[in-house]
C-alpha cells in the first residue's frame, strides 16, 4: 500500500525533533517520520511511505502525481493556498478508487472558499475560513477530548480499545454528510471521526488527530495510535486499483523559442529583493539617543566584508530594502526618556515643522546605507501604535510622516536639512499595530487611519506611492480596496506559507475587484515571504515564486524574501547566509548551519541564478511534450535583455513521473534557438547552473553569427542561466 503523507512545512522535515520532556532535553521522530515508524512496527512491509511537505503537495499535487499512491494522508496544509488544480486532482484521485485521510490541526479547515476546498470529498461539511469574523469558521472544541466509539464494528476502529487512551487537545468538527458514517464522537456527542465512500474511493476525517504534534501529541504516545493508522490506511486503500509499475528513468526532450519582437514588462532587482534591513556600517551611538525610542534602527554593521560581497554577487542594485527607520518612535523626540509614544510634538500640519522636535540621524544613516552602499530602493515603513484611545491621532501621525518625507525628499517648504537631495523615497507604508488582534472593527480603524494619513500627505508628496498592509486570505484582501479607494497605490502582502501560484491567483482576483472600486491601477509589493522550508523544497519554492512574480511584473512592484542573515523564530531558521555556528533552531541533519557569512545554499543559490534576470522581458515558448500531461507547471523559461546583454533562465522543478508511460523524467534536454536582438552587444556565452547545493559558471564560448542555437540538459530541481554579451 503506497501512502503519500503530507505533514506540513519545516517540522515535517525533522526525523530528530528536539523538545523538552519532564524538564529534560529529548529527541523524537516527528509527524510523518513518527507515523511511519509506528505503522512499520505493527505491519512490517505492508506500507510504503512517501513524505511530502505541504509545499510539495500544494505545488505539485494533481490528478497525475497522486496516481502513484493508494492513500493520501493530508495534515497541516495551508488551506488558503489550495488552487483548483489540486482540488480537481484530489477529487479525481478519490473518484477513481484512492483513499484520503484528512488530519486535524491548527491549519486544518483553513479553506476560505468552498470552491477551493475539498468539501466535495470530505465526510463533513466545510465552513469557509473567517478567522477575523464577522462569520464563524469551522467549529472547534478546545480542551481535553476522548473518543467515544459509536461504530465498533467498522474496520477503521474495530478491535481497538480506546477506553484508557490519553486525550486529544482541540478538535474541529462539522455537519456530517448524508452518506457518511460517524465512527467516534466527543464526550458531548459531537462527531469526531467520520468516514465516507465517494464514487470508487473512500475518505476519512479524523478530528483532533494530527500525528504526534499539536492536537494529538499526547494521544499519539498510546499503543492504540499506531493500530488506528494501520486500520485506517488499510481501509482507505481497499478500492485502489492504481498501478505501481517500475518507472524507467528518461530525459524529456523539448525546445525553447524566444520572441524578441514583443517586448514585455521591465524586470528589475526589486522582484528579487531580500528583507532584513541589515546595515553595511555600524550606526553611531548618538549623544541624544535617549530622545526617541530607537526601536528599529540597526547599528550592527552586519552587511559588511564577506557578507556584503555575497550580497553584491546577487546583482542587487535597485532592489527593495524595507526599513522602519521612518517609524515615529525612531525620530520623534519624547517628552522625557521612558515615556513611550509621549512625543514633544503634537502638531497636525503637514507643511510646517519644528526642527528641534525631531532627530533624523538614524533615518539619515539608514538611507545613506541603502543609497550609497546597498544601492537599493527604500520602502519606508511608518510603524506606529495608534487606536482611538491611545497615542497621537491619525492627523498627528500624518504630521510626523510629513516631517520625515519632507526631510528625505527635500520638499518645500523645507525647514529641515535634506539628507539626500538627489535621492527620492517613493514608497511609504503607514501602518498601525494590533492592540486587540485583527477583527473587522480593527480593519475598519486601519482603513480610516490610512485614509486620513494618505489624504493629508498625497497633495504634498505627489511622487510618493502609499501602500497599506493587505492579507493573503479571502475576503480580507478586499478590505483595503473597498475602504481606501484611490488613496491606496499598492498593497503590502506577506504570504507566509503560500505558493507563488496561489498568492498571484489571489492577486488576480483582487485586481479584478479593484477595477470596479478605483480609477487607477492597483499595484502590489510582497514585503515579506517565506514558506518555512529547508533544502530542496525551499530552493524549488523560491524558484517557482520567481515564475509567478515575473509573469505579473506589470502589477507586482517587487518581492522581498525574508530574510538575509540567519534568524531563528519558534525553532525555524530563516535566512540566506549564516551568522555563526553551533546549535541554532531546528534543522534537518542533512542541512546543517553553514557557518558565519557562508551561503545557506538552498536559498541563496536561487537568488544567484536570477542575478542577471534584468531588463525587458520577452515571451518564451518552452515546449516539452513529455511534460504536457502534467497539470502542474514543472518547467519554465524567462528571457530578458538589458544593457546590451541577453539572459535566459530555464528551470526544471520536481521530476515528472508519468505512470501511464512508465517513465520518470529526471531531467530535461532543451534545444534553445533565439535570434539575438540588435541591442545585444558581443557574442560571448556564459552558462551558469544552480541547485539547492551548489552553483557553477562556465565559459560557453563565442557565438558565431546572430543566432543562439544550442542544446542544454537540466536535471530536476535545478536551473540554468544562459548569458550572451560582452566581448
Amino acid at each position: 500500500i503506497r501512502v503519500l503523507f503530507v505533514g506540513g512545512d519545516w517540522k515535517s522535515m525533522l526525523p530528530n525533533y528536539h523538545y523538552m520532556k519532564d524538564g529534560k532535553p529529548a529527541v523524537r521522530p516527528l509527524r510523518g517520520f513518527y507515523v511511519r515508524e509506528r505503522v512499520e512496527k505493527l505491519a512490517p512491509g505492508k506500507f510504503h511511505f512517501t513524505l511530502w511537505t505541504s509545499y510539495e503537495y500544494l505545488q505539485y499535487g494533481d490528478r497525475q502525481s497522486l496516481r502513484e499512491f493508494d492513500v493520501v494522508v493530508m495534515e497541516d496544509v495551508m488551506g488558503t493556498s489550495v488552487v483548483s488544480r489540486l482540488v480537481e486532482g484530489m477529487r479525481a484521485f478519490v473518484a477513481d478508487g484512492g483513499g484520503v485521510m484528512f488530519g486535524d490541526g491548527y491549519k486544518a479547515m483553513t479553506y476560505d472558499r468552498l470552491e477551493l476546498s475539498f468539501n466535495e470529498i470530505m465526510p463533513i461539511d466545510v465552513v469557509p475560513f473567517r478567522p477575523f469574523g464577522p462569520t464563524s469558521s469551522q467549529p472547534l472544541v478546545a480542551g481535553r477530548i476522548y473518543p467515544t466509539i459509536v461504530a465498533p464494528a467498522d474496520p477503521v476502529v474495530k478491535g481497538i480499545d480506546f477506553r484508557h487512551v490519553p486525550p486529544m487537545n482541540h478538535a474541529h468538527y462539522g455537519k456530517v454528510k448524508a452518506k457518511a458514517t460517524v465512527l467516534a464522537t466527543m464526550q458531548d456527542g459531537k462527531p469526531l471521526w467520520v468516514s465516507m465512500e465517494y464514487l470508487k474511493g473512500r475518505t476519512l476525517w479524523t478530528g483532533g488527530l494530527f500525528s504526534n504534534d499539536e492536537f494529538s501529541e499526547e494521544f499519539a504516545q498510546s499503543p492504540q495510535f499506531g493500530q488506528l493508522y494501520v486500520n485506517a490506511l488499510s481501509w482507505l486503500a481497499k478500492n485502489s486499483r492504481y498501478p505501481h509499475p517500475e518507472l524507467a528513468v528518461k530525459t524529456a526532450v523539448g525546445t525553447l523559442r524566444v520572441d524578441f519582437r514583443r517586448p514585455g514588462a521591465e524586470i528589475t532587482a526589486r522582484l528579487f529583493s531580500v528583507n532584513g534591513q541589515e546595515s553595511t556600517v555600524s550606526m553611531p551611538v548618538f549623544p541624544d539617543d535617549y530622545a526617541s525610542e530607537r526601536l528599529f534602527t540597526v547599528r550592527g554593521g552586519e552587511m559588511a566584508g564577506e557578507a556584503l560581497a555575497l550580497f553584491q554577487a546577487l546583482n542587487p542594485d535597485g532592489a527593495f530594502d524595507r526599513t522602519a527607520a521612518a517609524a515615529p518612535p525612531e525620530f520623534v523626540k519624547l517628552v522625557r526618556p521612558g515615556m513611550a509614544y509621549q512625543y514633544v510634538d503634537h502638531g497636525n500640519s503637514v507643511v510646517s515643522f519644528k526642527a528641534t522636535d525631531f532627530d533624523f540621524k538614524g533615518l539619515d544613516a539608514t538611507l545613506a546605507d541603502i543609497f550609497q552602499h546597498l544601492h537599493g530602493v527604500p520602502i519606508l515603513l511608518g510603524w506606529c501604535p495608534w487606536t482611538t484611545a491611545r497615542g497621537p491621532s491619525a492627523k498627528q501621525y500624518a504630521h510626523y510622516f510629513a516631517a520625515a518625507l519632507a526631510h528625505v525628499n527635500a520638499e518645500t517648504p523645507q525647514p529641515l536639512a535634506p539628507a539626500h537631495a538627489a535621492a527620492t523615497v517613493r514608497y511609504f507604508e503607514p501602518t498601525i499595530v494590533e492592540p486587540e488582534g485583527r477583527t473587522v472593527a480593527w480593519f475598519n480603524r486601519l482603513g480610516q487611519f490610512f485614509n486620513t494619513v494618505a489624504s493629508e500627505l498625497k497633495p504634498h508628496f505627489s511622487e510618493v506611492l502609499f501602500g497599506m498592509h493587505g492579507w493573503s486570505s479571502y475576503p480580507y484582501c478586499f478590505h483595503p480596496v473597498n475602504t481606501c479607494g484611490d488613496n491606496l497605490d499598492w498593497l503590502s502582502m506577506q504570504p507566509y506559507g503560500h505558493t507563488g501560484e496561489a498568492i498571484f491567483n489571489l492577486w488576480e482576483t483582487v485586481l479584478a475587484h479593484a477595477r470596479q472600486k478605483r480609477s487607477g491601477r492597483l499595484k502590489m509589493i510582497v514585503t515579506e515571504w517565506d514558506f518555512w522550508l529547508y533544502g530542496h523544497p525551499a530552493f524549488d519554492s523560491i524558484m517557482q515564486m520567481w515564475r509567478s512574480a515575473v509573469a505579473h511584473a506589470d502589477t507586482c512592484l517587487g518581492v522581498l524574501h525574508y530574510r538575509w542573515t540567519e534568524f531563528e523564530q519558534g525553532g525555524y531558521v530563516f535566512g540566506l547566509i549564516g551568522r555563526g555556528s553551533g546549535p541554532y533552531g531546528q534543522l534537518p541533519p542533512q542541512w546543517p548551519r553553514p557557518g558565519l557569512n557562508r551561503p545557506i545554499t538552498y536559498r541563496y543559490n536561487a537568488f544567484w541564478l536570477m542575478r542577471h534576470c534584468r531588463g525587458v522581458a520577452y515571451p518564451t515558448v518552452l515546449d516539452v511534450p513529455a511534460l504536457a500531461t502534467s497539470p502542474s507547471t514543472r518547467a519554465y523559461a524567462i528571457a530578458t535583455c538589458a544593457g546590451g546583454k541577453l539572459n535566459i533562465v530555464i528551470y526544471y522543478g520536481y521530476s515528472y513521473h508519468d505512470v501511464t508511460r512508465r517513465a520518470a523524467y529526471e531531467q530535461i534536454r532543451i534545444h534553445v534557438r533565439a535570434v539575438l536582438p540588435p541591442q545585444v552587444r558581443g557574442r560571448q556565452l556564459t552558462i551558469a547552473r544552480a541547485d539547492a547545493v551548489k552553483t557553477t559558471e562556465t565559459d560557453g564560448g563565442h557565438i558565431d553569427g546572430d543566432v543562439l542555437d544550442m542544446d542544454i540538459t537540466i536535471p530536476n530541481m535545478s536551473g540554468v542561466s544562459l548569458g550572451v554579451g560582452g566581448a
